[in-house]
């Protein structure tokens, strides 16, 4: 890791971008065939006939453990350290929840689907219709587009025409290629690293790229005929998250990570997060007390690499295609930036990492967000 970080930054870069071309995840379609059960996709209308959820569940990726232990010294199943940051009622839960994690390392795709060890990101999907009618000419945005097998690209048929398909985070992009593909007349939106990544994987190049400001300019201007809206946090080298406004509500991705009570994760409820029974509050636990519950993290809301990549000193700052610049103004703008998102008038919060049955208050994403990063300028964000 520090030879990479230590190599000039235009070679680095062109590893960097060989090296992180995404590819689809694979799921039950792809593991038991076309007619799988259980369906991949769980559909959620949030607002009528306006804004659905699209919760995709596919396997995990078997590298990330390796991946956090190399980077960050840190490992879902180390019972030790993360068992040291879970409260004294959870302490058997969490436990299991790791012997769970390491009797999956060792099931075959199949076991893994059947026996529902899998994870899910949602897709976020918002007609810009200005009319109340349905019409065969709605148009569609999707924000994080998930994978895009025959049965949701009909779903989304019957909703209208896919116009814009928003890659909200440089990190999330192994789905964007394919999604271009099925939709071939789709404005594609994304971040400028998000593209480099991405074609090297043989997509086509973005028609607007957010962290551009005249393409974002000109990009609102057609998003607000259908009342919604894109935004960068302009400072964030790390994810360059872009918020999508549409209807009262904010679509976020890679900004949320703790609750502001400091108890369990913004993107499930605390109910959720306590049940024993349930695989995906089990992830959750571990994502939480690895990385961000107090003692796992440096504040307690947000994981630690968060901080580091914001930081130029830091090693693993080199170890992205985009730094934060050397006199630490990243950290300033960013705060300014998100001063911003949160002032948008907005009712409701839906995220890509969620395991949440609906909408999230303004509130509570408000609240939590300003506990996660006041730290940039040491002053609150609302």
């Amino acid at each position: 890791i520090k030879l990479i970080a230590m190599l000039p930054s235009s070679i680095r870069r062109y590893l960097l971008a060989r090296g992180s071309a995404p590819s689809p995840y694979r799921d039950a379609i792809d593991v038991l065939g076309v007619d799988s059960a259980p369906d991949p996709y769980d559909i959620v209308e949030l607002e009528r006939d306006k804004i659905w959820r699209v919760r995709y569940k596919f396997l995990r990726d078997p590298e990330i453990p390796k991946a956090a232990k190399m980077l960050f010294g840190k490992r879902f199943d180390d019972a030790d350290a993360v068992l040291a940051n879970v409260p004294p009622e959870l302490k058997d839960t969490v436990a299991n929840d790791i012997e769970m994690a390491r009797k999956e390392m060792d099931m075959s795709d199949e076991e893994l689907v059947e026996k529902g060890c899998v994870t899910s990101q949602d897709m976020l999907v918002a007609r810009l219709s200005t009319t109340d009618a349905r019409t065969a000419e709605d148009q569609l945005l999707l924000y994080n587009p998930c994978r895009m097998h025959p049965r949701i690209v009909e779903w989304l048929d019957s909703k209208g025409f896919v116009a814009y398909i928003v890659s909200g985070s440089s990190s999330h992009t192994n789905q964007l290629p394919q999604a271009s593909e099925v939709f071939p007349s789709a404005n594609i939106v994304c971040a400028e690293i998000a593209q480099t990544k991405c074609m090297v994987a043989g997509m086509r190049q973005a028609d607007y790229l957010y962290t551009k400001e005249e393409d974002l300019k000109a990009l609102n201007a057609e998003l607000t005929k259908g009342g919604a809206s894109l935004h960068f946090v302009a400072g964030d080298t790390f994810t360059h998250t872009a918020v999508a406004l549409v209807h009262g509500h904010l679509f976020e991705v890679d900004l949320a990570y703790g609750h502001y009570c400091g108890k369990h994760t913004l993107f499930s409820s605390e109910e959720h997060f306590n049940d024993g029974a349930d695989n995906r509050a089990g992830e959750n636990r571990l994502f939480y007390y690895t990385f961000v519950a107090p003692g796992a993290s440096l504040n307690g809301y947000q994981p630690t690499f968060r901080c580091m990549a914001m930081d130029p000193s830091s090693t693993f700052s080199k170890l992205m295609l985009d730094e934060p610049k050397a006199d630490g103004s990243s950290c300033r703008e960013m705060a300014m930036s998100l001063r911003k998102v949160l002032a948008l008038p907005f009712d409701f919060v839906d995220m890509a990492h969620s395991s949440l049955d609906g909408s999230l208050p303004a509130d509570e994403f408000r609240r939590s967000m300003d506990a996660s990063w006041k730290w940039l300028d040491g002053d609150k964000l609302v």
